[in-house]
């Protein structure tokens, strides 16, 4: 699923243009922009369902009403891929939505940070998980994502 996100201004019953339908950015006019808060709509990579297939973003605000804001925000949505910024370290695999990718390089960057994994431990589970586990993965027919799912009897 390709990133895409689309701002527009959704308009409430107290807008001071009293405009009822919202405002996509491709549709801004200077003279009929008002003070309603900017949203945002579309699609991110990271942003998925309890399954990890892609989840459609709907009405989510972006908090300001400035454009040059909400296209900054935008922006580091996209390249976040998601609609907060990544956690780091073992807030990253907290939750019910840990990627298998985030898994493995939290379990390298741990190997290198206390020092306990040596040189053919690591080249032994680089090759049991890169190169064997991520393209198993990928080529299921329904593409396995998220860490979860090996919970399941059927995995």
């Amino acid at each position: 699923m390709e990133s895409t996100l689309r701002l527009y201004r959704n308009h409430t019953k107290a807008c001071a243009q009293q405009h009822t339908k919202p405002l996509f950015e491709s549709e801004l006019q200077e003279n009929l922009d008002c003070t309603c808060i900017l949203n945002v709509t579309g699609y991110l990579p990271n942003h998925v369902d309890d399954q990890g297939k892609p989840k459609r973003i709907l009405h989510h605000s972006l908090k300001t009403n400035v454009w040059v804001e909400a296209r900054r925000i935008r922006e580091d949505m996209l390249v976040w891929g998601a609609l907060t910024p990544p956690a780091t370290g073992i807030e990253s695999l907290q939750g019910h939505k840990v990627t298998i990718e985030d898994a493995i390089k939290f379990f390298f960057e741990c190997g290198l940070n206390d020092g306990t994994k040596g040189r053919n431990t690591t080249i032994k589970y680089h090759q049991l998980l890169r190169t064997r586990l991520l393209p198993w993965c990928a080529q299921q027919l329904n593409p396995i994502r998220l860490i979860k799912r090996f919970d399941d009897p059927a995995t």
